[in-house]
């Protein structure tokens, strides 16, 4: 089953549009700060976040 190039655009295109939309529901940013557990742990967790913002 072929199709056109020009209809594999047009609903790649919509279905892309949807997914930005729903990101704006869906993924939240949450808080940047280091959680507790790793700065009372530094030695426990930090080869696991070593070079992370």
């Amino acid at each position: 089953m072929w199709r056109s190039g020009e209809t594999v655009s047009r609903y790649f295109n919509v279905v892309l549009h949807a997914m930005g939309e729903l990101a704006r529901e869906l993924i939240h940013v949450r808080s940047t700060e280091t959680h507790v557990k790793i700065i009372s742990s530094p030695n426990r967790f930090y080869p696991y976040f070593e070079g992370c913002i």
